[in-house]
């Protein structure tokens, strides 16, 4: 994948405040931001708060940046995958295996605090994914002309179905709402997708459905 620049409000930051920004991360991600308390903070590693209003005016611009660093984090390493023209499905797994490690150490009700109180930061996950998915159509269609994937499946079509169903899915609401887990759910959809639902002796007419429902 290409590699981008990070964002310009992530440029410029000191090593102190990245040390900063990394411990409040970590309580983010165990606790969420409600009641991220910047005075605790401050205290915990021993500075004024003064350090931290210094470089971010409000407690909100503090979380914001805090959300950016971590999914700017992800979307380096996955940006970071090259892909493979021998073996393109391992790019596949690569992207997956990474966005799988780094979004469940987020609990849903988190997920779905900053969908809602921090929308600019939703925007840049969104745009993610969309990447993620259209970026993979390459290593799809390469695994197709070396026989991996089917050649009656019109990879830039299944590419889009995917997408749209992921957008539907991948959203807090239906985790906050599920028995199952964030891992549970990616490798369920994951196995569906690559290796679908029936057994391999089983065979299911599609061509004779669509047939007959042309013609009721």
């Amino acid at each position: 994948m290409k590699q981008k620049s990070f964002p310009s409000e992530l440029e410029n930051i000191s090593g102190k405040m990245i040390s900063v920004i990394e411990y409040a991360r970590s309580q983010i991600l165990a606790s969420g931001f409600r009641n991220l308390s910047v005075e605790k903070i401050a205290a915990d590693l021993h500075i004024s708060k003064k350090t931290i209003y210094k470089r971010f005016p409000t407690k909100d611009k503090f979380i914001e940046f805090i959300l950016l660093y971590h999914y700017d984090k992800i979307f380096a390493t996955v940006r970071a995958i090259q892909p493979d023209d021998k073996q393109p499905l391992n790019a596949v797994v690569l992207v997956v295996r990474a966005v799988y490690k780094h979004f469940c150490v987020m609990n849903p009700q988190t997920i779905y605090d900053v969908k809602i109180h921090y929308p600019q930061v939703w925007k840049k996950i969104e745009a993610f994914r969309e990447e993620i998915v259209t970026t993979l159509f390459g290593s799809f269609k390469k695994a197709q002309q070396l026989g991996f994937v089917r050649n009656d499946i019109d990879v830039r079509f299944a590419i889009a179905l995917i997408l749209k169903s992921v957008e539907s899915v991948f959203q807090p609401e239906f985790f906050l709402n599920s028995s199952y887990s964030i891992a549970d759910t990616i490798g369920l959809y994951i196995d569906l997708t690559m290796n679908g639902i029936l057994n391999k002796n089983t065979n299911f007419d599609i061509d004779r459905l669509v047939k007959n429902e042309t013609n009721s």
